[in-house]
């Protein structure tokens, strides 16, 4: 009865291992913890847990899978804490230096050219007729007494017949508002007195302010990088003021002049005058205004060229030359207007065509029209001017 008891459990536990290898991963590979196919079970290696490499690798896989996880959140805690760096480097950044402004006016103020100045004094006189050479003090300038004898024939009586007294002052300074733009400031004063057979009058005349902006580089700027090379821009600004016996005058003008290089190497220049002057005489204010745009355009055309002579040993020999045409085209308009009289007003047209063929052979032909309308008879007058012109040297 033992004996069948010990052959059935042999028989389960032969069965048990025929169904293990049948539950192998791939055919030729032995399972984790199991024997080769062909290999009884007793063969097999003992495991250490009911659950195989299973249990194993799945603790494998866990203790991986933190680490990981650790690794990651360090990363984002260094992203988080440059991405706070960078945060504060910017607010930093943009942070106003409450001292900017005085720094700002301390180099404005240090871009200020020195200022120039200069005085002129000019005493001048002048006699009728002497008879002799005049004094020595006379020729120096320190009396305007001559000391010889005139057509009074008395030194006493002899006067000068007019002298006259000037002084001049001058200023001059300019700053530079950026590297790119300056500004010029001049002033100018004069005071004068002539005195004429008893008679004494007095004048002044200023000048101020007297402005000049230059601004350069404009050609940097992204809007006109694309078309022009370079450019220049200057604007003046003039006021003056003049005042005798007659009466007073007051004059102011404005005036701006751009020049201009394009990409195709077209030169053009644009400018324009505005001038208006006011004037007072016997209690009565009369002016005249005026202005005037004018458009000046230029463009040179160069090409070489060759030629060969069609001769016997010559043939081959080739003469090149360079020859220069410019051609220019120049519009003005001006417009003159009183208190008295009508406006007029003056259309000018100018195309003009020169030719350098070489420094021996130039060239030139051109057309100059004027049409002039308006004023006090409110004619219109055409004119038309043609020209031509060779130069041959030798």
């Amino acid at each position: 009865m033992k004996q069948q008891k010990e052959e059935e459990q042999g028989r389960k536990n032969e069965n048990a291992g025929k169904i293990e290898a049948l539950e192998g991963d791939e055919p030729g590979l032995i399972p984790q913890g199991g024997a080769a196919p062909g290999q009884p079970a007793s063969a097999r290696p003992p495991s250490e847990s009911p659950a195989g490499g299973l249990k194993g690798l799945g603790m494998r896989r866990v203790a991986g899978d933190t680490a990981s996880v650790a690794a990651a959140a360090d990363t984002t805690g260094a992203a988080k804490l440059d991405t706070s760096a960078a945060q504060a480097v910017a607010k930093a950044g943009r942070r106003r230096d409450p001292l900017m402004p005085v720094r700002r006016l301390v180099r404005l103020l240090g871009s200020i050219e020195p200022v120039n100045a200069n005085v002129n004094l000019d005493h001048r006189s002048s006699y009728e007729r002497i008879y002799e050479r005049a004094d020595l003090w006379y020729q120096l300038g320190f009396t305007d007494k001559a000391g010889v004898p005139g057509s009074g024939d008395s030194v006493e009586a002899n006067a000068p017949l007019r002298a006259t007294n000037n002084v001049n002052f001058d200023l001059r300074s300019s700053i530079g508002l950026t590297s790119n733009i300056g500004l010029e400031a001049k002033a100018r004063f004069d005071m004068g007195q002539d005195e004429s057979s008893g008679r004494r009058t007095k004048s002044s005349r200023s000048t101020w302010p007297a402005l000049t902006l230059d601004w350069r580089g404009m050609e940097k700027y992204r809007f006109l990088s694309r078309f022009i090379n370079l450019s220049t821009f200057v604007l003046g600004y003039e006021r003056r003021r003049s005042e005798n016996q007659g009466g007073q005058e007051n004059a102011y003008s404005v005036s701006p002049n751009w020049n201009l290089e394009w990409k195709n190497k077209l030169s053009s220049n644009l400018s324009f005058n505005y001038s208006k002057k006011t004037r007072v005489r016997n209690e009565q204010e009369l002016w005249d205004k005026s202005w005037t745009a004018v458009v000046a355009l230029k463009y040179n055309i160069e090409g070489k060229q060759g030629f060969g002579i069609p001769l016997p040993l010559l043939n081959k020999k080739k003469f090149s030359f360079k020859s220069v045409l410019t051609t220019g085209l120049n519009l003005q308009y001006s417009r003159l207007s009183t208190q008295l009289d009508p406006a007029s007003a003056v259309l000018s047209i100018s195309p003009n065509v020169s030719y350098r063929f070489s420094d021996s052979v130039q060239g030139g032909a051109g057309v100059d029209y004027k049409r002039t309308s308006g004023g006090r008879l409110g004619q219109v007058r055409q004119m038309v001017d043609v020209r031509v012109s060779a130069e041959f040297r030798f």
